[in-house]
């Protein structure tokens, strides 16, 4: 186990910031194997003004990215590359399983799957109170240099 990341120290570790930083804490991780990360979804949240205002859920599209950014960090910790721009290279076997509503806190897991050289895939799975809401397998790459 190593040591659990609030949301400051995440930020040295991603160059995400809000609104678009989608992890509130780091729980627990482990070089190159796993990432425990948890994002609370505040009532507040823009997007439920028109998504969809009379029955508000979180957009899918968001889950997804909070699980990416659960992958980074797992490779920046992994690789000791604090604020290292990880690129989001792909989602395969995304299934939704139930809406994630306001006020809910997504339990994000990230287990690495394979590397080599600049990329990477991981399992990912989102989880509300305990069940699932979300699985996939994301794929996540380091940019070359001419490509920033």
């Amino acid at each position: 186990m190593s040591s659990a990341l609030d949301t400051a120290a995440i930020m040295r570790w991603l160059p995400h910031r809000p609104p678009a930083l989608w992890v509130d804490q780091l729980s627990d991780w482990e070089p190159f194997a796993f990432a425990i990360g948890t994002k609370h979804v505040g009532v507040d949240n823009p997007c439920f003004n028109g998504h969809f205002p009379a029955d508000p859920i979180t957009p899918g599209v968001w889950v997804v990215e909070a699980l990416a950014q659960v992958g980074a960090l797992l490779w920046n910790l992994s690789h000791e590359t604090p604020g290292q721009v990880i690129w989001f290279a792909g989602v395969d076997a995304c299934r939704f399983r139930q809406p994630i509503k306001p006020g809910d806190t997504l339990s994000l897991l990230v287990k690495g799957l394979r590397t080599r050289g600049g990329y990477g895939k991981a399992q990912a799975i989102a989880s509300v109170k305990g069940a699932m809401v979300c699985t996939a397998i994301i794929s996540l790459a380091v940019p070359k240099k001419d490509q920033h």
